[in-house]
């Protein structure tokens, strides 16, 4: 947070509220917010569109990587009081300048509650919503901030499942799977498109990522909604797993 600046104050002063009855007493200024919040979500993609195969899948490991730590604002002052006592800051920009380097980036963790987590129709949350430093998300190197997501998946159809085409169908208990494997992705934040997603944080804004895991066509997609405080403009984008 950033203030006003007080001037021409040499004591608290008792201004009305509202409906003019609510007093304060003290210096009229206002805080303002000088970071972005970054939160992500996943869930997968359960039964195909016959309903005759299941997967399950398990979130093994994910990380939002190379984010940026540290750097500077650049504010002016307005050279008119906004109030008789007052003056405010202005940021010349919605995102910091950063300095490029490894000490200045870090990961962070994005884990379900319990490690082999299997993955819901519904999304789960594994990065808490956390402050960011407000940023540009860059395509030009390897240590550009991106996710990284590992999951194994197995697939069960035929005689491993009960109620195949139905709304009811389901793994039989000790089912043997068709097929296992593990997948490795990861995906720069910066090509992820969609309706008022754009490759910055900007200061005051919120970004929610939803990772959906598809293993019936392949697909990883990550859909980020970006929240001005209160309004969401969803958009996506998908990445190959193979």
């Amino acid at each position: 947070l950033y203030s006003d600046k007080a001037v021409d104050c040499n004591s608290s002063e008792t201004d009305q509220v509202n409906d003019g009855t609510n007093a304060y007493n003290g210096v009229p200024v206002i805080f303002r917010h000088a970071l972005a919040k970054v939160s992500v979500q996943v869930k997968g993609i359960l039964v195909n569109d016959a309903k005759d195969n299941v997967a399950v899948i398990t979130w093994q490991e994910g990380k939002l990587r190379n984010v940026y730590k540290k750097g500077s604002l650049a504010m002016t002052l307005s050279t008119n009081s906004d109030t008789d006592n007052t003056k405010k800051w202005t940021a010349t920009n919605s995102i910091w300048t950063t300095e490029d380097n490894a000490d200045n980036r870090e990961n962070f963790d994005c884990a379900l509650p319990n490690s082999g987590t299997e993955l819901t129709e519904t999304a789960q949350t594994v990065l808490a919503e956390r402050f960011v430093l407000p940023q540009a998300l860059s395509n030009s190197s390897e240590a550009d901030q991106d996710f990284y997501i590992k999951v194994e998946v197995k697939l069960y159809n035929g005689d491993q499942l009960t109620g195949a085409g139905t709304d009811d169908v389901a793994v039989k208990d000790g089912a043997t799977p068709y097929s296992t494997a593990t997948y490795e992705k990861a995906a720069k934040l910066s090509t992820m498109t969609g309706t008022g997603y754009t490759p910055y944080w900007k200061m005051g804004t919120k970004t929610n990522y939803v990772i959906t895991v598809n293993p019936f066509t392949d697909e990883i997609t990550f859909d980020p909604a970006v929240y001005d405080w209160e309004k969401a403009n969803p958009g996506s984008t998908e990445i190959k797993f193979n």
